[in-house]
C-alpha cells in the first residue's frame, strides 16, 4: 500500500474511534472504501497486517451496522466485503444516534428539580440542538436520496 493509503485508512480508524468503533474495525471500513471490488478476509488481513479474526471482527461488525455487506462468489469458501451501494448509509447511523441521544436529554429533564435552572437550561439547549441538527440531516437525505 501507499503511504497516502496508509494515512487514509489511519484517519478513517482513528475517526470512526473517537466515533466509539474499534480502531481496526475502521482500518476494515477504510480498506474496503478504497476497494474497487469485493475483498477477501485474507486479503483484509494481509494488507492491514491484522489477524484473521480481527479482520471477521471488524467485518461483520460494519456488516451489522449497514455500512458493508457480504458479497457470495460462485465457487469461493471465502467471505469477500465490500462497501454498501447507498453513500447516505452512514449519515443515516449518525442521524439514529443523535435522535436517540435528543431523547435521552429530554428524559434528563425529568431528573432535574426545578430549582437547578441552569442545568435544565443546558439540557434544553443540548436537546434543541439535537432535535434541529436531526430535523435538518433527515431533510437533507429526502432530498438528496429520496
Amino acid at each position: 500500500m501507499s503511504d497516502d493509503t496508509e494515512t487514509f485508512i489511519e484517519a478513517v480508524a482513528l475517526h470512526l474511534q473517537s466515533q466509539g468503533v474499534p480502531r481496526t474495525t475502521g482500518r476494515v471500513f477504510g480498506h474496503l472504501l478504497l476497494a474497487s471490488d469485493p475483498t477477501s478476509l485474507d486479503q483484509l488481513t494481509e494488507d492491514l497486517s491484522i489477524s484473521k479474526a480481527s479482520a471477521s471482527t471488524g467485518a461483520r461488525y460494519l456488516e451489522r451496522l449497514g455500512l458493508v455487506e457480504r458479497v457470495p462468489r460462485p465457487g469461493a469458501r471465502r467471505d469477500y466485503y465490500r462497501i454498501v451501494g447507498d453513500p447516505a448509509r452512514a449519515l443515516v447511523l449518525h442521524v439514529d444516534s443523535m435522535r436517540e441521544m435528543g431523547a435521552i436529554l429530554q428524559e434528563g429533564l425529568k431528573a432535574v428539580p426545578g430549582s437547578r435552572g441552569e442545568v435544565r437550561t443546558r439540557l434544553n439547549r443540548m436537546a434543541q440542538v439535537h432535535r434541529e441538527a436531526t430535523t435538518f440531516l433527515e431533510r437533507l437525505l429526502r432530498r438528496k436520496y429520496g
